[in-house]
């Protein structure tokens, strides 16, 4: 069964160039070499395991047999169209999993190339797909939709790089108990590592990612939660209405009274980068907790972060009550579209070409676009319009810098130049430079 495809011999030092990158093999004598070709599988969603070998489209497997064939190397196709999710998919190894082929043959795409892997909120499937692949593999997925993942759409734990390009993440975590902790950070896409792993994640949507029970904590990163990560890069994706489902109130108290970190992205300890990104109509929940609040929000070792040309725009985190307290308003969290707190004030993350515009906190002491708690952090040629507070709010109400905050702003337009519109507070650094138009 551990067969391999085929085997090549090749002198010693050779060059081996795969997918465009190339790795000269250290071989100190002159005794040939081997290694086995990954199998390439093809996978359907009416596939019969029974009959299938996954060699050829016209003779296809299911994608847990795909993966099982492989046997920790090899690429799996998966034809467009909708696979019915009843356990959880498991990736180990050197595997990438591509979808949205016409089925034809290896290299055209279908006129909706996506395939989606629906496990429709099923409690048996606790992860749509889990990613356990550890040090000396690599992961690649494209074109899949994780949807209806009972607490993640994809998991990943294993300490090897995962990619994931041009793929959704839908109505994931929406029916799990709180009471479940393993599920609060990412619903739609979670992953945790050891402080040395990556993720990129490029071209991607996270859509509808929610929450409609009320025990124990919300959450954390409700769309991608990110934890001990050397580097996360985040390019060209969407993140929208995923967050507290305000049309569906648990009992007895207004819905996210436990509040919830980082509506869209939640990172802690793992500096991320992120480049034409759009943060839109996001529905938070700030509380009076110091862990409550923001719709991106990054703590911890983040150092070295950066948003660049990206937009945040229509998100909202109006305030949860007490039901135990007579519905008391508790307003204190640690809102804002971006809310950043480090763990050292050196700590750094730019922001670079943004737009925050017609976001909403009602927060007492948080604003509703800039919230930097901890750390040093420069805005530049960004655009600040529109945002709106309760008529409590006693901080900025578009951005606000804490004691252990040093903000620099330069060449940035701000909706209007009144005094509570950018607050520093006492401790606080705030350096208003050239070019800020009102």
């Amino acid at each position: 069964d551990d067969e391999p495809v085929g085997w090549i011999n090749l002198p010693a030092d050779a060059v081996v160039s795969v997918d465009g990158f190339s790795v000269t093999l250290p071989v100190k004598d002159a005794t040939d070499i081997s290694f086995a070709v990954a199998k390439t599988l093809r996978v359907t969603p009416d596939a019969d395991d029974a009959t299938g070998t996954g060699e050829a489209w016209d003779s296809p497997v299911s994608l847990p047999r795909a993966l099982e064939l492989a046997a920790g190397a090899g690429r799996i196709l998966c034809k467009a169209g909708t696979y019915d999710i009843t356990a959880p998919i498991v990736v180990r190894g050197t595997v990438s999993v591509e979808g949205g082929f016409a089925g034809t043959d290896d290299v055209t795409l279908a006129a909706e190339p996506v395939s989606v892997l629906d496990a429709q909120g099923r409690s048996a499937v606790a992860d749509v797909m889990t990613v356990t692949s550890e040090t000396g593999s690599g992961n690649v997925l494209k074109r899949l939709c994780f949807r209806g993942g009972y607490r993640h759409g994809l998991n990943k734990t294993g300490a090897a790089p995962l990619a994931v390009h041009g793929c959704r993440f839908e109505a994931n975590g929406a029916t799990a108990p709180e009471s479940d902790v393993d599920m609060i950070y990412g619903r739609g896409l979670s992953c945790t590592g050891s402080g040395t792993e990556t993720l990129i994640v490029s071209n991607c949507v996270f859509a509808g990612n929610v929450k409609t029970v009320i025990e124990g904590c919300a959450g954390y990163g409700f769309a991608l939660g990110v934890r001990n990560l050397a580097r996360v890069v985040v390019d060209d994706t969407l993140f929208i209405t995923n967050g507290f489902n305000y049309a569906a109130p648990p009992r007895g108290q207004q819905l996210g009274r436990s509040g919830c970190g980082g509506t869209a992205i939640f990172a802690q300890n793992a500096p991320i980068t992120a480049r034409r990104c759009r943060f839109i109509a996001n529905h938070g929940m700030c509380y009076d907790e110091a862990v409550a609040g923001g719709i991106v929000r990054l703590a911890g070792a983040g150092g070295g972060s950066s948003f660049e040309n990206c937009v945040w725009s229509g998100n909202e985190e109006p305030c949860g009550s007490d039901a135990n307290g007579g519905g008391a308003v508790l307003a204190n969290g640690i809102s804002g579209a971006l809310s950043v707190s480090f763990d050292t004030t050196e700590a750094t993350c730019d922001v670079i070409g943004c737009t925050f515009a017609y976001n909403l906190s009602d927060a007492w002491f948080a604003p509703a676009a800039v919230h930097l708690l901890k750390g040093t952090m420069t805005l530049r040629n960004s655009i600040v319009f529109g945002n709106l507070t309760s008529t409590g709010c006693r901080v900025g109400r578009d951005v606000y810098v804490r004691a252990a905050g040093s903000l620099s702003v330069d060449h940035t337009l701000f909706g209007t130049n009144e005094a509570d519109r950018i607050v520093a507070a006492e401790g606080a650094t705030l350096t208003l430079g050239e070019g800020i138009k009102y």
